[in-house]
């Protein structure tokens, strides 16, 4: 399975990926897993990949557990905050993680996995039952495609936040106290905020995988 770094931070310009932990993986499988994590991106945005392996003389890649970690700076802390994480297909937004789980993606504003105040929030996206390309081509299954990995191809996972500014709080505060709009105020936070992550660059691409390979 091929596996890149995203050209981010200390480790990419070193160009290695560092290790995160190493050890064996109780889980699911009772403890005969063998695991080993990596961190891939940048030290706000990162995605924690825990690559696990069965515990014999030709060990096999069983499954991948995969977390989030998103740690907002600058001016979105203690903001209106939405937590952001995607995934891509080819290099084509394809699906969102949410607070009830995968959904597609087809167009318009992205759904959030969740609502804060520009704290640290940790999003765990894949609970090491399969590997990430098992994951995906159900998914694609489930909405339609084939199961196959070949038709899948590459990979890619997205992870962002975007926040509701003091100005923008401002501006929808004398919106609705004048009624000059009847947006939800979910919807136009939700606006300003993924604005905000677009404008700001408050995203990345935190992992990719080719799995047209296989696995």
């Amino acid at each position: 399975m091929k596996r890149i770094c995203t050209a981010l931070g200390l480790a990419a310009l070193m160009g290695v990926c560092p290790v995160y932990a190493d050890g064996v993986y109780g889980g699911m499988y009772g403890g005969f897993g063998i695991a080993q994590s990596t961190t891939y991106g940048s030290s706000g945005i990162n995605a924690v990949v825990t690559d696990i392996y069965s515990n014999n003389d030709n060990a096999q890649l069983m499954g991948q557990q995969v977390t989030i970690n998103l740690q907002p700076s600058g001016g979105s802390v203690g903001q209106p905050t939405a937590y952001y994480v995607g995934i891509g297909i080819n290099n084509s937004m394809a699906g969102m993680f949410t607070a009830t789980g995968w959904k597609k993606y087809t167009s318009g504003m992205y759904e959030p996995v969740a609502i804060g105040t520009g704290g640290t929030q940790s999003f765990t996206i894949l609970d090491g039952s399969q590997t990430i390309c098992q994951a995906v081509a159900q998914q694609v299954f489930q909405n339609g495609g084939g199961f196959s990995m070949n038709g899948v191809g590459s990979v890619q996972l997205y992870a962002g936040y975007g926040y509701v500014s003091p100005d923008n709080q401002s501006l929808m505060q004398s919106l609705y106290s004048q009624q000059a709009t009847t947006v939800p105020q979910e919807n136009m936070q939700l606006m300003f905020a993924q604005s905000q992550m677009m404008q700001g660059k408050t995203y990345q691409q935190v992992y990719s995988v080719d799995c047209s390979t296989g696995n």
